[in-house]
């Protein structure tokens, strides 16, 4: 899932979180979505997440750096982006007036159905600390395709039912 939030701008234009939800746990309860980062984690952020190992990205230290992930895995991560951006469907709009300074936020919901190979971990104890979340975070890997079948699947009638009018999407890093 792509989460598009017109208030939350930086130098490269609006904000866009991306979270994740694994194809077997979409059903009417207890969907859980995760973080998907693809960018702001280092190889060793990387080995640790593939081995299972906890990991806390957007923290380099003097062993780490961003850069070393190799020009084909950053190959894989640009494939990746632009297939969600690509070929998502929006799902949901939800639209804040703000009272005080009367600006207007859009937060706009869109799917893409990826396959692919995914490594998942827990967010270090430090990482809990500083962003608020205690979940599990995914990192991208390889082999990312568009799952077209998922359109017109009966999971795909779920997802379309999801609420997300109170889905806290913002990590603060």
């Amino acid at each position: 899932m792509t989460i598009k939030d017109s208030y939350s701008k930086g130098f490269e234009g609006t904000t866009k979180y991306y979270w994740i939800i694994e194809l077997d746990s979409i059903k009417r309860s207890d969907n859980i979505f995760y973080p998907l980062l693809i960018t702001g984690f280092s190889k060793s952020n990387l080995e640790n997440c593939c081995q299972g190992n906890e990991v806390d990205p957007f923290v380099l230290t003097s062993a780490d750096t961003v850069f070393d992930l190799g020009s084909k895995y950053f190959k894989e991560l640009k494939t990746l982006d632009k297939l969600l951006i690509t070929y998502r469907k929006k799902t949901q709009q939800i639209i804040k007036k703000w009272i005080i300074n009367k600006n207007i936020e859009k937060i706009s919901f869109y799917i893409t159905p990826i396959t692919g190979k995914f490594c998942s971990s827990t967010l270090a104890k430090t990482g809990q600390f500083r962003t608020g979340y205690k979940g599990k975070i995914f990192l991208p890997f390889s082999s990312f395709k568009l799952n077209n079948d998922f359109w017109n699947s009966p999971k795909m009638v779920v997802f379309s039912t999801f609420d997300f009018s109170n889905f806290k999407f913002k990590i603060d890093q």
